[in-house]
């Protein structure tokens, strides 16, 4: 049993602190007379095992002794109730992460989706309104938006990707408490990217006088001088070859594409080591530069 994970869900699900304790306890009791409960339901049918622990108010009348193999201190009806409930939920744990994708799973759904996908959902956004475009996923009021790169209006990122996966070939749209079991947004920003729209975090950077656009693309004059001639190869060598995380110009350029690290490197004149390329924290290069 995955205990952490499990008093982690409960939580989720609006138990108090207390009470997804004392379920995660009555959950191991039973598991000290059954065995590993992962292992008891994929073998048997849930009703089969919560029947085990089944006692009526008639049972209690006439006496009946405890059916399951857990001792109950106290109220036998009380006492097996609340281990039901404890396994009724278990089992809910269980079915909503398997149908969860691993990470390795999610980084496949990711690249196939193209920009068929992702323009269907926006067309459904716009249809729906994006209040009940949130609601429909259970999405919260977004923190981090994408838009077509030259078009104005602006969708939820993190939503918009949720929703796409169900326009996939036998794919299927997850609700925001699905969604890549709470990892992958940097990816799922990056391929929105690699697809050519444009990400934009809310607040990011709005009164932060070192990164204006002016700044930002004068950062990739230099990047793009040290590329073509060496000089200032010594500033962008260190961070490497970059691979995730990218920005685009608004110049004409031959590409229009920049690693995010290294620009941001230039622009704070700091080491590579000092910060991250993506987008899990405010100050990472590419929550700055959006």
């Amino acid at each position: 049993m995955r205990h952490d994970e499990l008093r982690k869900w409960w939580v989720e699900q609006g138990q108090t602190d207390a009470t997804a304790s004392s379920r995660v306890s009555s959950a191991k009791r039973v598991e000290q007379q059954l065995g590993d409960l992962d292992e008891l339901f994929g073998q048997e049918d849930r009703d089969s095992i919560l029947n085990r622990f089944t006692y009526t108010a008639d049972d209690e009348r006439a006496e009946r002794p405890n059916p399951s193999p857990v001792p109950i201190d106290g109220v036998l009806r009380t006492g097996l109730a609340s281990l039901q409930q404890s396994l009724k939920l278990y089992h809910a744990f269980l079915t909503e992460q398997k149908s969860m994708p691993n990470k390795t799973e999610h980084q496949a759904l990711l690249d196939r989706l193209t920009r068929k996908e992702v323009d269907s959902v926006m067309q459904e956004c716009d249809q729906l309104g994006l209040k009940a475009f949130l609601a429909r996923g259970g999405f919260a009021s977004p923190e981090v938006w994408v838009s077509d790169d030259g078009a104005e209006h602006r969708y939820p990122a993190q939503a918009t990707v949720a929703a796409a996966l169900g326009h996939l070939p036998q794919g299927r749209a997850l609700s925001a408490a699905e969604f890549f079991n709470g990892f992958g947004e940097a990816q799922s920003f990056a391929r929105l990217e690699a697809l050519g729209y444009r990400i934009h975090r809310n607040g990011a950077n709005s009164s932060d006088p070192i990164f204006t656009r002016d700044r930002i693309e004068a950062a990739m004059d230099a990047f793009e001088q040290s590329q073509t001639s060496g000089a200032p190869a010594d500033v962008f060598s260190k961070f490497g070859e970059p691979c995730k995380y990218w920005v685009r110009s608004s110049k004409p350029r031959a590409d229009t594409r920049f690693p995010t690290k290294p620009i941001v490197g230039f622009l704070l004149d700091k080491p590579a080591n000092v910060f991250n390329g993506g987008w899990s924290q405010p100050h990472d290069a590419a929550a700055r530069l959006h």
